[in-house]
């Protein structure tokens, strides 16, 4: 199942790029998921819940980057995770795509999704998991702007290091510089309610049939 998505990071360019390469930084913004630990391969391992209707699903597994384009700005990574009460599992490949939007940044997220067990039968409800995903993912960028939006400081791109002898007279001439202010603790997201979340998705479905009608 092919799922596309979008969201707005308040920063330019350059800064939402450092901003969506910080893994642990990013994952305490997404509802229902916490980041457990980082192998030594790179992948992440972590926890996400999420509701589909009526049903609460908890999965455990790793997420990992399998190509980056910095100059395209482009990121291809893999998910993987299995449900915790054993209902079958989950895959995902997962395209990212930055763009500049206007003062921001604008993320496109392209999403193949592949479900086996007792869950499979979620995938014939495309609507529901396309609207629950962006419910979702309306909810991340929000906690991202909380997050991010007025602290650019924090993810503002580092400049090129000086050559050894301009850095030894500056460092003769100059006062030593004050010390860069500790970055924030990651604070995680709540996970989203499940009334919130079907409510949302009830709203995307009226704007569907009313907008559908009028056609």
């Amino acid at each position: 199942m092919k799922i596309r998505n979008s969201f707005r990071i308040p920063l330019p360019p350059d800064q939402a790029w450092a901003v969506l390469n910080d893994i642990p930084r990013i994952a305490g913004c997404a509802p229902g998921a916490e980041l457990l630990e980082q192998r030594p391969d790179g992948a992440y391992v972590g926890t996400v819940a999420v509701r589909l209707g009526p049903v609460a699903l908890s999965f455990k597994g790793t997420f990992a980057y399998k190509e980056r384009d910095d100059v395209a700005r482009r990121v291809v990574a893999e998910a993987a995770g299995s449900e915790q009460k054993a209902r079958g599992t989950a895959r995902a490949a997962v395209v990212f795509t930055l763009t500049e939007d206007g003062s921001g940044s604008r993320v496109d997220v392209d999403t193949d999704v592949q479900l086996a067990g007792s869950i499979a039968q979620y995938g014939r409800g495309a609507a529901l998991i396309q609207s629950t995903a962006q419910v979702i993912i309306d909810q991340f960028a929000a906690n991202l702007a909380r997050e991010f939006g007025g602290n650019a400081a924090h993810v503002a791109t580092p400049a090129p290091a000086p050559v050894a002898e301009t850095a030894a007279a500056d460092t003769a001439a100059a006062p030593a510089a004050a010390p860069p202010p500790p970055p924030r603790p990651v604070q995680h997201a709540k996970p989203i309610s499940a009334t919130t979340v079907m409510w949302k998705v009830f709203l995307a479905w009226l704007r569907g049939l009313f907008g559908g009608s009028r056609a």
